[in-house]
């Protein structure tokens, strides 16, 4: 657990090794609604239906801890994760484009979010 209001979760196989790890941040029980940060799985892991896995269980465990609203944010060339948060519910909220300064341009952003 990084703070109190991010939790960061390696994802293990059956075997115990890391596939990847993802992230709950901005954690407001008060108000019942966090944001889903990063969810990584690596390459080689890749393709085999852990990213919708990870992503339904760390909305069982939202749920468990009361939370009601998830939200997170995602490049709009990311079609294949869209597409993973669309079949599990989510939906898109704003698009927004955002500087990248290191390569000197801005990229487009979907926040997308799903009641639970």
């Amino acid at each position: 657990m990084d703070n109190k209001s991010n939790l960061l979760f390696n994802v293990l196989d059956d075997e115990d090794k890391s596939v990847g790890h993802c992230q709950i941040i901005r954690l407001d029980q008060a108000n019942k609604k966090a944001s889903i940060g990063r969810l990584l799985i690596y390459e080689e892991y890749r393709a085999k239906g852990l990213g919708k896995l990870m992503i339904k269980k760390l909305l069982e465990f939202a749920k468990s801890i009361g939370l009601q609203n998830i939200s997170l944010r995602v490049f709009d060339f990311n079609n294949s994760a869209i597409k993973c948060y669309e079949t599990i519910g989510f939906e898109k909220t704003i698009e927004e484009y955002i500087d990248i300064p290191s390569l000197k341009e801005k990229w487009k952003i979907i926040s997308m979010e799903i009641e639970i």
